[in-house]
């Protein structure tokens, strides 16, 4: 028995696979948090199994990788993988991927009684309704933003699969209140919808970054994969529009890499600003988090975010953050109190931003430190845990409640 006596199963296919890797090191905090806090998880790596002979259709971040090894952590890890062909609707297969990862879950459940099944993600979440269906417990799903992209339900096979996954499950849970209007247009069911924000990850003994040396007063750095959405090419807009007494005293960092980065390069070599701008390339989260402990601001004005986790790590470490509005930061940044908000695509906006920087550095410093009290106070896994661990408690009080009603009905109870 764990201290809180809930047995969960975490079904997720975003999971490091090394140590220090982003992919999937939210839910990998998560579930070290809910650990800690007394659950007992195990959790399920699915990934898609995909023929040789087509893997040159694959992302890289879509090809099986085996899990790093978590031996000493306070929770099971177990691994499966399912066939797929990448360009093919997920529809064209479905009955395949139910037959493999629903018994998977049955077999979970045989070795220990499972109290909930937690999937992250909608494709797998279609799993997770109908095992959970079939061993009568609660449902959860939680709704990441990059699953809303086009490419995921660009089908009526997808839609369809979707609508079903929310309409069934006992809970979604969205990162970020953006994806309520995501929500809206598969179910009726928004009253089953909760928003709860992801956490951060800190490093206490975190030292800022010496890679590369200072050169002008105000570093400015944004951290993310090079994706149009991300705002990259705003930004250089931005310091590229600015008057030149502005313009001098700042040099930018950007961290990050994907396709989106020859535009970039491109785009700062025909304004003049390579001595401004210094790229570090991909790194490992930590280093991530030392090269913005490094800088001053951080302004990323990505207009597609459903939660921001880097925005909220800025605040953390107590740097001036500036996010777009009606995006994911906004559920956490007030305007000029714990940071500020600019307009979604907008090069005069971000301009703007940064220029109220440069004019306002004591008032800055102190909306910073503003910021970092209210992510400590508010944004941490430990208080994303706990909230996740209440969803839990009260599924499974109302499963109890209504297997009783069950009983002495003597007839089938309504759907938990």
């Amino acid at each position: 028995m764990t201290n809180s006596g809930i047995r969960v199963l975490v079904l997720t296919s975003l999971f490091p696979s090394r140590p220090g890797e982003k992919r999937g090191n939210f839910v990998l905090d998560q579930v070290r948090e809910l650990a800690a806090q007394g659950v007992e998880v195990v959790v399920l790596v699915a990934r898609p199994w995909i023929p040789s002979a087509f893997q040159s259709y694959a992302s890289a971040d879509k090809l099986p990788i085996a899990p790093m090894n978590y031996a000493g952590e306070r929770f099971q890890i177990k691994n499966t993988s399912f066939f797929s062909l990448p360009r093919f609707s997920l529809g064209r297969f479905a009955a395949n991927f139910l037959r493999v990862l629903v018994p998977a879950i049955q077999f979970i459940d045989e070795q220990g009684p499972i109290d909930v099944i937690h999937a992250h993600g909608l494709q797998l979440g279609h799993a997770a309704v109908e095992a959970a269906a079939r061993l009568r417990i609660p449902s959860v799903i939680t709704i990441h933003g990059e699953e809303t992209a086009p490419k995921f339900d660009n089908s009526a096979a997808k839609r369809e699969q979707v609508a079903d996954t929310l309409e069934r499950a006992n809970k979604v849970v969205l990162v970020g209140s953006p994806l309520l209007e995501y929500a809206r247009k598969y179910t009726t069911k928004t009253d089953q919808c909760v928003v709860i924000g992801n956490g951060f990850t800190s490093y206490p003994d975190l030292k800022p970054s010496t890679l590369i040396p200072r050169v002008r007063p105000v570093r400015v750095i944004a951290v993310s994969n090079y994706e149009e959405s991300k705002g990259f090419e705003v930004l250089i807009s931005a310091v590229d529009s600015i008057e030149p007494e502005y313009r001098s005293k700042i040099e930018m960092v950007l961290v990050g890499a994907g396709d989106f980065f020859d535009f970039i390069g491109n785009q700062v070599e025909r304004l003049g600003l390579a001595d401004h701008v210094h790229y570090t390339g991909p790194l490992l989260h930590r280093d991530a988090m030392a090269e913005i402990l490094a800088a001053d601001v951080f302004c990323l004005p990505s207009w597609r975010e459903a939660f921001g986790i880097m925005y909220t790590e800025a605040m953390s470490l107590g740097k001036f953050t500036i996010a777009c509005e009606g995006q994911g930061p906004s559920d956490f940044i007030q305007h000029l109190e714990t940071g500020y908000l600019m307009e979604p695509r907008s090069t005069p906006s971000v301009a703007d931003a940064l220029r109220w920087v440069l004019r306002n550095p004591e008032l800055s410093k102190q909306i910073a430190e503003r910021g970092r009290a209210y992510a400590l106070a508010n944004l941490t896994w430990t208080q994303n845990a706990a909230k996740i661990l209440h969803l839990y408690r009260a599924l499974i009080t109302k499963k109890q409640t209504l297997d009783v009603l069950r009983e002495s009905a003597g007839s089938a109870a309504p759907k938990v």
